[in-house]
């Protein structure tokens, strides 16, 4: 398997990582990385307007973590998701999915306690019942 993740390897990566066994279809495996588009737009609404649909992310996040291992989402985030981090690095916590480093995203090692959170966002995830 590809260690280092980047844009140019990224299909590659992601379909090498994929484990759906009820997938019968390229267009499953493509709908599913379509999320992370999905979860971009709600994202960049919430920047913009300060508007977040918290349980529409937590879904799309849960669902790719039902496809690909931890490790794998998490670096797949870093990739995709960088501009956005301090967002949704609550949500990645709040699911258990944050590992102390993600390793070998561009060539580079990140510390996740190096990304601030957005408190906003820490609050909303919070009345959020268990």
């Amino acid at each position: 398997m590809v260690d280092n993740l980047t844009d140019e390897n990224f299909i590659i990566f992601c379909s090498k990582a994929y484990d759906d066994s009820s997938a019968l279809s390229d267009e499953e495996f493509f709908d599913d990385l379509s999320r992370l588009k999905n979860i971009r737009k709600l994202l960049n609404r919430y920047k913009t307007t300060g508007e977040i649909n918290e349980r529409l992310i937590l879904n799309h996040l849960i669902i790719l973590s039902n496809v690909f291992s931890r490790d794998i989402l998490v670096k797949i985030v870093w990739l995709k998701l960088y501009d956005f981090l301090p967002i949704i690095k609550p949500f990645m916590i709040a699911l258990g999915l944050l590992p102390v480093v993600v390793y070998k995203v561009n060539g580079k090692d990140y510390l996740t306690d190096d990304v601030e959170m957005d408190e906003s966002i820490i609050k909303i995830l919070r009345k959020i019942p268990s």
